[in-house]
């Protein structure tokens, strides 16, 4: 019996031992977003966590079609294991609008090591990098390691010249600095490198050029956003209490 007791004490520890060796690799496979927070994903973070066994149990995942489930669970695999990163957006959105200050810091917590997870495991020529990479800034930016973040977006903004994203996190950490001529530069950097200029990058120069009082470019910027179909009112309603002279 003592014998029997014994093995069965060392097959837990190797049981243990076991389950703790993939825990970090499987951390996503036990993510459970709520249904709100899955519809906030891009259709392709959607398609990916579809794809992967606790995805694919839940209600309603089930909008995604299991033929691109299964494709976009490969281009996944292929990019560090997205599902991971996905996860990590979620626990980014969960921090943001968290009030508490402990709990709001487990969240960006949680977030860095998701998106981590993908970013160390990115292939050179990964098709996701930027996305993941301006991601991770993002968290960092919100944990107010400024410095990370801008190296991360310095890599990015060199490697892949085009990438939006990369630009407007730049400008908002040098504006968290009160450094508004730094953001006015980057924003305009990105005015020349985007080839599909979004509405956001013109809302940020706007807010920009407004707190700069330039009145007359932040009204032709913040113009060009909502044309584009900019969805926050906040920027034209204020720039209503300048009328043009």
């Amino acid at each position: 019996m003592k014998t029997s007791g014994n093995i069965n004490r060392l097959l837990g520890f190797v049981l243990v031992a076991i389950l703790g060796s993939f825990s970090g690799v499987a951390y996503s496979y036990i993510f459970k977003p709520t249904e709100n927070e899955f519809h906030l994903w891009s259709y392709k973070c959607k398609a990916i966590y579809a794809g992967t066994p606790i995805g694919a149990a839940m209600l309603f995942t089930k909008s995604i079609p299991i033929t691109e489930a299964k494709k976009w669970r490969q281009i996944g695999e292929l990019n560090g294991g997205a599902w991971h990163y996905c996860a990590g957006l979620i626990h980014f959105y969960r921090g943001k609008k968290e009030i508490n200050r402990f709990k709001r810091d487990r969240h960006y917590t949680e977030a860095f090591k998701e998106i981590s997870f993908s970013y160390q495991r990115l292939r050179p020529n990964s098709k996701m990098r930027s996305e993941i990479v301006t991601a991770l800034a993002e968290v960092e930016r919100a944990r107010g390691n400024y410095v990370k973040a801008q190296e991360h977006l310095s890599r990015i903004l060199k490697r892949a010249p085009g990438y939006a994203r990369a630009y407007i996190v730049s400008a908002f950490i040098y504006r968290d600095k009160k450094d508004l001529n730094s953001a006015k530069k980057v924003l305009m950097n990105g005015l020349t490198d985007v080839e599909d200029i979004p509405a956001e990058l013109y809302y940020v120069l706007g807010l920009v050029m407004l707190e700069l009082k330039d009145i007359k470019e932040a009204k032709k910027y913040a113009a060009l956003a909502y044309k584009k179909g900019y969805p926050l009112p906040w920027l034209k309603n204020k720039l209503k209490e300048f009328p043009d002279k």
